[in-house]
């Protein structure tokens, strides 16, 4: 079983072991996957990774490399899972989204506008990656007719 310990999981209480940020986002690219082929049961992860990367204070992290983890964590979510999010509602949002329950236009909306406000302050490394999850959404956009950032 997993247990949030901050930008990284125990695989239980008597388990020393914590998952790097690298095996963190690997793991993620998994279960996206898993996401993608399988159906639903998936879908509350991505929610969660969402709101930790997106949807909460970034000083909550509790240092810039777990912030930047979180960040990489939710942008493979977005570009390995777009179409799939785009589609679906599972969970309300994070402190700092107000908006309507489930994955819905506002909060597609919310986290572009979040990604491209994070990527001024993240690493060099990161902001590629904030970038391909911002054009991810833009051709989804694109696809559907869609521009929400202004």
């Amino acid at each position: 079983m997993l247990k949030w310990t901050g930008p990284t999981f125990e695989l239980d209480a008597e388990d020393d072991r914590e998952f790097t940020q690298p095996e963190w986002l690997n793991l993620n690219s998994f279960i996206v996957r898993l996401f993608n082929a399988q159906g639903k049961w998936f879908g509350n992860f991505a929610i969660w990774e969402l709101r930790n990367g997106l949807e909460e204070d970034a000083s909550d992290a509790g240092s810039a490399a777990a912030a930047d983890a979180r960040v990489l964590v939710a942008s493979e979510w977005i570009k390995k899972s777009g179409v799939r999010l785009w589609n679906e509602s599972v969970l309300g949002g994070g402190s700092l989204f107000l908006g309507t329950r489930g994955f819905n236009i506002e909060r597609w909306g919310f986290c572009k506008r979040r990604l491209v406000e994070l990527r001024s302050g993240a690493s060099v490394s990161v902001q590629s990656v904030i970038a391909e999850a911002v054009q991810t959404m833009s051709s989804i956009e694109q696809r559907n007719q869609l521009s929400l950032l202004k």
